[in-house]
């Protein structure tokens, strides 16, 4: 026999006899009295001998004497249960070293087993022996109420039952306190257990992911190296090759071409004999003969990028310049003297003088390896166009020309605050409307600039490391739209990937280049577009060229909306090869420079203009931006022409110095974004733990892409049965969180320099609020599943979309517009990516998407009928 079963015997033993003792320790009424006791004479119901000892036994109260027998026993066994009891309580409830666990086994015990049945067992007995005792103590009120008074017996035994159920549910209660601590420190003791192994494996995974990094980091280095050297290798084979065959091609067409001339010379020649005339000519010399020939070459002069005459090399444009001195005539007709070739400035085919630009590099047939120089003549002290850490010389200027005590006659109307409306000026203040400028002569001209706006251009050229800065006051839009037009002439094509931004498309119709689509990898999980890849740009330019096309410039978004980054640089290896300019819509991107682990910039990749939204996650002001250029594949000149004729005439000098400020601002500190990509690192560890939650990641793609923005956290809810705009309406009505953009099965948020910890905690609180809400359930309350197939994949061009802009159009209800050419830009905003661009033919695919976000609440951006019932029809 084991000790607990020895134990439940004694137990249930003890729970028998106690009940017994209880019973006979109970007074009753007997017949007669007792002749020791000095009480009253008093009838009794029953003669039996042992009760009528046991009454005997009550000592005399008036001496304070206590009832003995076996009652007093009993309640001496109570007050020691009370206390065992309230001692294992003390011990769950205070953690004393190993005393705690001690008494967890010793209940754990009583809970195995036959303990259960045994502790029922005693419970209902003392509940029994309560309700006895409690109906003893009623009989005695009664009889009291009965005969008036209530005899000292019976005062004893009142007293003594009172204290019997007293302690004998003191000890009930005790019994459910320790049974309630042991199951809730049991469940906690798991919880605990459950949290440690959880931690461990995300320590676990956070190691993994760490070494897979380094991994990666380090193979992606040397494979970068390897590339590198491959393509400085056959660039190098490539210009030899060219240069080899244009210098002997030059040759032969020079021979020949100089053979002409010689031709056509004397012929000229025979005429002057018969016309000469003197005459003084500047850079002739003194006495000089100065002759202007208009004649038609036999070839395009264009066609000859360099001959050799009179072991002289001349370069030109489709012109050929000789300054004939005066000659002696020499034997044989039509022979001239040529010594004064090299000091040529008298253009045949051209009457007119062109002067020498200083600084300025004229070349025919220019391409990738012969660089083009700007003709700005515009410029600062080198001294100034240091970006001095923590000054904005146009906020400075901005506050020096607003404190001016002047008389104003010149716009705004509102004259520096004094009109301004009382209810704008109640929303903004009045400081805004004193700085609400014009182009005034010490805030210098942004479309000329030479003063403070060069000034803060210069110094952000400096900071985000690009050759040339332009500020723009018409967002990224304006400087996608002038790096087009700036790089594409009419008929070119552009490679750009089909996922772009609508600005993308206001361009080609601007500049009228012809688009080639390059359909970004996609993910159907998450309704995601990711960027594009150098072999799919490659493959592009090579069937452009294999029809004899024009590739005028490629156009990458990277990063995406989603924080997706290209591989910019090898796109740049692909395209510069070819002399071929690389656009960046980089307005995502603006704080890559800033932190060691975001991904790099554009121009840092080799990109010849990246377009930047400052105000996205730096802090401009809305609608301000940067376009910056690296690289010489790219006339500056011919940029800012183009930002001219796109650019406001009166721009916002709020704006401008926004850009300034937002410059200023990083400047003077270098750890801006510690706090931004800490937060948002350790928000992404906590929403990838919640059940129910997926957290977009570069492995969501089969493309290997390089790297994803830190500061974007897109997630999905799919596995809790919920569509991407039913997460993020959930978040917003019951916790006010609002996201940077929603998708049908995805969310994004965005984290930048002002967001702080309570607010993503906040975001992670309510995330796991809604994971504990909706993962139990089956998703039969959510909306219907989005079946529409992905709507870019099947592309077919019938227009260009400038002419699809321009043409005759008219109005198709949109169930019927299957098969027809789209006439308008119909775009869900957000994110800006164009589902249908004019020109196109409107799928099956297409057109089930679009009813789909339009059934969802999505705005559509582009299209007549807002509320897209009916599209435009192009006319083919």
């Amino acid at each position: 026999m084991n000790c607990s079963t020895a134990g439940y015997r004694f137990l249930i033993a003890l729970s028998y006899s106690g009940w017994f003792l209880a019973r006979e320790a109970r007074p009753r009424k007997v017949a007669g009295s007792c002749p020791s006791s000095d009480f009253p004479h008093q009838v009794w119901d029953s003669p039996l001998p042992f009760e009528a000892r046991w009454n005997c036994r009550t000592v005399d109260w008036w001496r304070g004497a206590e009832v003995g027998g076996v009652g007093e026993k009993m309640i001496q066994l109570l007050f020691l249960v009370v206390f065992a009891e309230g001692a294992v309580a003390l011990l769950l409830m205070v953690k004393v070293g190993p005393l705690r666990e001690l008494a967890m086994r010793g209940v754990d015990q009583v809970k195995t087993g036959k303990g259960p049945a045994t502790v029922k067992t005693l419970a209902c007995t003392l509940s029994v022996l309560l309700m006895s005792s409690v109906t003893s103590i009623l009989k005695i009120q009664n009889r009291g109420l009965k005969l008036g008074t209530v005899s000292p017996m019976d005062q004893v035994l009142w007293r003594t039952h009172l204290l019997e159920a007293s302690l004998i549910g003191f000890t009930l209660f005790l019994a459910f306190v320790i049974d309630r601590l042991h199951h809730y420190l049991r469940k906690l003791i798991a919880l605990r257990k459950a949290a440690n192994t959880s931690r461990e494996e995300v320590e676990k995974l956070q190691m993994e992911n760490r070494s897979f990094h380094e991994k990666e980091e380090k193979s992606s280095g040397e494979k970068k190296k390897l590339q590198q050297e491959i393509a400085k290798l056959s660039e190098s084979m490539k210009q030899l090759k060219s240069k080899s065959e244009e210098h002997e091609k030059a040759t032969l067409e020079a021979e020949a071409h100089v053979n002409a001339l010689q031709k056509q010379s004397e012929e000229l020649l025979l005429e002057y004999d018969r016309r000469e005339f003197k005459a003084p000519s500047q850079g002739a010399g003194e006495g000089g003969t100065a002759t202007v020939y208009d004649f038609k070459l036999s070839a395009e002069a264009s066609r000859y990028p360099a001959f050799l005459l009179a072991r002289k090399q001349l370069q030109f444009e489709g012109r050929i310049g000789i300054n004939r001195r005066r000659r002696k005539r020499s034997q044989g007709i039509g022979r001239w003297d040529a010594a004064g070739i090299a000091g040529a400035n008298t253009l045949i085919g051209q009457r007119v003088m062109e002067p020498i630009m200083r600084n300025v590099v004229v070349q025919c047939g220019t391409s990738w390896d012969t660089p083009r120089t700007s003709t700005t003549n515009a410029s600062l002290d080198d001294s100034s166009a240091v970006a001095k850490a923590g000054t904005a010389p146009l906020v400075q200027a901005l506050k020096s020309t607003a404190s001016q005590d002047v008389s104003c006659f010149h716009f705004p109307g509102h004259n520096r605050g004094k009109a301004a409306p009382p209810s704008l000026s109640e929303l903004i203040g009045p400081r805004a409307f004193l700085h609400d400028l014009p182009e005034l002569p010490e805030l210098d001209d942004l479309f000329s600039p030479k003063g403070v706006i060069l000034d803060a251009q210069r110094r952000a050229a400096e900071l985000f490391g690009s050759f040339k800065t332009w500020f723009l006051v018409n967002g990224s839009t304006c400087g996608i739209q002038a790096s087009v037009m700036a790089t594409c002439s009419p008929g070119d094509y552009l490679i750009v990937p089909r996922n772009c931004h609508i600005s993308v498309i206001s361009a080609l119709v601007l500049s009228g280049a012809v688009p080639k689509y390059i359909v970004s990898e996609y993910n159907s999980g998450w309704d995601i577009s990711g960027g594009i890849t150098p072999f799919q740009v490659d493959k592009a330019v090579m069937e452009l060229e294999e029809d004899g096309k024009k590739v005028g410039a490629v156009l990458v978004t990277s990063p995406t909306y989603h924080g997706i980054c290209s591989n910019v640089q090898g796109i740049v290896n692909v395209c510069h090869l070819r002399g071929i300019p690389v656009i960046v819509d980089e307005a995502h991107g603006a704080h890559f420079r800033f932190h060691r682990n975001f991904p790099s910039t554009a121009t840092e990749q080799g990109a010849d203009l990246a377009i930047q939204s400052t105000h996205k996650v730096l802090c401009s002001l809305t609608q301000s931006s940067m376009l910056h250029m690296a690289g010489d594949l790219v006339d500056a000149d011919k940029v800012s022409q183009c930002l001219q004729l796109l650019q406001s005439s009166s721009p916002s000098y709020l704006l401008l110095s926004s850009l300034d400020a937002a410059r200023a601002q990083l400047s003077e500190n270098a750890e801006s974004f510690d706090e931004p990509v800490s937060i948002a690192l350790e928000t992404k560890g906590e929403l990838m733990i919640i059940p129910g939650i997926s957290v977009l990641d570069l492995s969501s793609f089969l493309s290997d892409f390089p790297a994803i923005d830190p500061l974007r956290i897109t997630l999905s809810a799919s596995d809790l049965h919920l569509s991407g705009y039913e997460a993020d309406d959930i978040l917003a009505e019951k916790d006010q969180i609002v996201s940077e953009l929603v998708g049908t099965k995805a969310v994004t948020f965005a984290v930048n320099l002002g967001t702080r910890r309570q607010d993503v905690q906040k975001l992670v609180h309510s995330v796991k609020q809604l994971s504990e809400k909706y993962l139990s359930e089956d998703g039969s309350n959510s909306r219907k599943e989005n079946s529409a197939c992905r709507p870019l994949d099947k592309i077919s061009i019938k227009l260009t979309p400038r002419e699809a802009f321009f043409t005759k159009k008219r109005r198709v209800c949109i169930e019927d517009s299957l098969g027809e050419i789209c006439g308008e830009l119909i775009c869900p905003y957000p994110p800006g990516i164009p589902v249908l661009i004019p020109g196109e033919v409107v799928t099956h695919d297409s057109l089930s998407y679009l009813m789909s976000v339009r059934d969802n609440g999505v705005a559509i951006s582009g299209a007549a009928d807002d509320e897209l019932k009916s599209i435009m029809n192009g006319a083919s």
